[in-house]
């Protein structure tokens, strides 16, 4: 009945568990920023504790984020200013 009369369609999902801090490395590759940590698994990219994005590391264990791409900006702008990037999952 809301929905109806707010003419919007609202989802509600289960909170999901808080995620720890993981290990990770980075690497300045040319275009790209390659991020290493455990292979397949389902990380959120932060900095300075604001969320900035998630991504599924490949079977290599291995996140690429081209360095023009926003994130890729932002991630560069942490890095040079000392910035602390933390990985969970």
């Amino acid at each position: 009945e809301i929905e109806e009369s707010l003419g919007v369609r609202i989802e509600v999902r289960e909170l999901e568990p808080e995620k720890n801090p993981i290990d990770f490395t980075v690497k300045d590759d040319g275009k790209f920023l390659r991020i290493y940590t455990e292979p397949g698994m389902d990380v959120q990219i932060c900095v300075e504790d604001v969320f900035l994005f998630s991504a599924i590391s490949s079977k290599k264990g291995e996140i690429k984020v081209h360095k023009q791409s926003e994130n890729g900006r932002e991630l560069l702008r942490a890095m040079n200013s000392g910035k602390e990037i933390v990985l969970k999952a």
